[in-house]
């Protein structure tokens, strides 16, 4: 790889991982970190629909119920727990 082939690949490693880590933590500051930290199990599947979206990726099944599962985990994780009478 010559030096000209590396220095942009490091500048599209380093900037938008830095910018997606600033933006993350801007969205954490106000609800807190316990109520932010279900929805970081969501980046995959948004990985995903932009897969399929943008790069023309056929979904599969296991997709859609790995979609289910991680959707089910974030709902019951933010649920607020029942008072005990």
């Amino acid at each position: 790889m010559t030096r000209t082939g590396i220095h942009p690949r490091i500048k599209v490693a380093l900037f938008p991982s830095t910018l997606a880590c600033l933006c993350f933590n801007r969205g954490v500051q106000p609800i807190g970190a316990n109520r932010a930290a279900p929805f970081f199990h969501v980046v995959p599947v948004f990985g995903t629909v932009m897969s399929i979206v943008f790069l023309d990726e056929h979904p599969q099944v296991f997709q859609f119920l790995g979609f289910a599962l991680v959707l089910t985990g974030v709902i019951v994780a933010s649920r607020k727990p029942a008072q005990a009478e």
